[in-house]
């Protein structure tokens, strides 16, 4: 119906709306085949895509041609990428929690983990219960371990200085949440648009007591009040990544919001309406508080990559 009201067909799919479509399409393709050459791509990538091509999502005639070609170069890097890092035990699939879409078959349902905030309900004793609902990127067993395939459309690694990875993480505290044995280790596969080498970070282990704990924090403070301080993620993500001696956390965002957005910080675009007006934390103390309440868990328990051994190569072939 969308489509009946469009007046001018669109000549191309920006990436961050062809991102999802390509994920969808990588994992059609490892259902057809433990190994997808490039036609098993193409088809995947077909039937992922079909209803975008009926409602006018996808361009048409030789601009359709045009982005085809551009997916495909895309997928084939990324199935490049996954076989470099020991190749798939099986096609890669989501995670829900609480429900699924309706009408998807085989689809892995875990319950919604249930978190008892420190929010009255009412006027008595009783606190707010909040449910985690919602669903994983694609998750699989890469080279005999646990692995998740985070598909993204920025370009770079250090793009907002990395906030992609906190998808990954989020998610992994959800997985936690949602079994009583909690998530393993599980390596985290970040596929771009264009890929020169594979990007892989590691998320270690974690307990679930630790994930519902981490995830109550959050919930009681999204409930409680309003958030007084401009102090947005991407700033504390760049000001870790500083060598010690850091500098003051108060200041980073300062400066980041002085550059006038040249980072641009996901509040612009986020619930609370000139998240940048709002002030800095009133000191030092205050700033380091609030990182360690939000992000102490993300820093113990991302790990980097190891480097490869002396000697060891990890070129490939070039996908996009």
């Amino acid at each position: 119906a969308a489509a009946a009201f469009r007046e001018h067909e669109d000549f191309d799919l920006p990436w961050p709306r062809a991102v999802p479509l390509l994920r969808e399409a990588l994992a059609q393709a490892y259902a057809l085949s433990a190994a997808p050459d490039d036609d098993t791509l193409a088809r995947g990538l077909d039937q992922a895509t079909a209803l975008a091509t009926l409602d006018g999502t996808l361009p048409h005639g030789t601009f359709g041609e045009a982005s085809r070609q551009l997916h495909l170069q895309c997928l084939e890097g990324w199935r490049d990428t996954l076989g470099t890092l020991g190749g798939l035990d099986g096609p890669p699939g989501r995670v829900y929690f609480g429900h699924a879409p309706e009408g998807l078959r085989d689809a892995v349902i875990r319950p919604a983990p249930r978190i008892v905030t420190d929010v009255l309900a009412g006027d008595g004793p009783e606190r707010l219960t909040v449910e985690l609902h919602g669903e994983t990127n694609p998750l699989a067993t890469l080279g005999g371990q646990p692995a998740t395939f985070l598909a993204v459309s920025s370009s770079t690694p250090q793009n907002a200085n990395g906030r992609d990875r906190l998808t990954a993480f989020i998610e992994h505290v959800a997985l936690a949440a949602s079994d009583p044995r909690g998530a393993p280790r599980r390596r985290v596969v970040v596929l771009r648009p264009s890929l020169d080498k594979p990007e892989t970070f590691w998320l270690r282990e974690l307990a679930q007591a630790d994930a519902l704990a981490y995830a109550g924090s959050l919930a009681n403070a999204m409930l409680s009040a309003i958030h007084p301080y401009f102090l947005p993620c991407e700033a504390v993500l760049g000001w870790r990544k500083k060598k010690d001696p850091r500098p003051e956390l108060t200041s980073y965002p300062q400066t980041l919001r002085d550059a006038d957005w040249s980072t641009q910080f996901s509040s612009k675009w986020g619930p609370v309406p000139d998240a940048i007006e709002y002030p800095l934390p009133d000191d030092e103390a205050t700033a380091l508080r609030s990182v360690e309440e939000r992000f102490g868990l993300y820093f113990a328990t991302i790990e980097e990559e190891p480097p490869p051994e002396r000697g060891a190569s990890s070129s490939r072939k070039k996908g996009a």
